[in-house]
C-alpha cells in the first residue's frame, strides 16, 4: 500500500524517464538509434562459426555489434580443461589496502592445488574451532 505522496514520486519518476529519454546527448537523439542486426545462420553456415563470424566482419563494423543466434542444433564442446587451468591468487591483507597500498600475488595455482590449500585451510583453522561440518 502506498500512500498519496508516494504514488505522487512515482508518477513524477515516470515522467522524467519519460522526459530524459528525448533528451539528446551532444546533438545525439537517441530515438534514432538502429538495432543491432541478429543473424541465423544455417548449421551448413555455422559448421565453422570463428569463419562464420570473420564473414560478418564489414557489418559488425558498420553497426558495432552483431547479435548472433547459432541453429538450435549447435552443441559446442566444453574445451575447458581443469587440470591445466592456473590463475595467480593474491594476499588481500586489509590493513594494506586501507593504507593504500595494492596486494601482492598470493601464488599461481591449478584448481587441484588451490582445492588442496583450502582443505588444509578448512581442516586447521575451522575445525579446530568446531565449524567445520557445517561450512561443507
Amino acid at each position: 500500500i502506498t500512500s498519496k505522496e508516494e504514488e505522487r514520486m512515482i508518477k513524477q519518476a515516470l515522467k522524467n524517464s519519460v522526459a530524459m529519454k528525448k533528451v539528446s546527448v551532444i546533438g545525439f537523439n537517441f530515438d534514432n538509434i538502429e538495432l543491432v542486426p541478429t543473424l541465423e545462420p544455417s548449421e551448413e553456415e555455422f559448421k565453422n562459426p570463428i569463419q562464420y563470424i570473420r564473414s560478418k566482419h564489414a557489418l559488425g563494423l558498420k553497426f558495432g555489434a552483431l547479435h548472433i543466434k547459432p541453429p538450435k542444433s549447435w552443441n559446442p564442446v566444453f574445451a575447458f580443461n581443469p587440470h591445466k587451468y592456473h590463475f595467480e591468487t593474491r594476499k588481500q591483507t586489509v590493513n594494506k589496502l586501507q593504507q593504500g597500498e595494492g596486494w601482492p600475488s598470493g601464488g599461481n595455482y591449478s584448481l587441484d592445488e588451490y582445492q588442496r590449500m583450502a582443505n588444509g585451510f578448512r581442516e586447521r583453522y575451522i575445525g579446530k574451532a568446531g565449524i567445520g561440518n557445517s561450512l561443507q
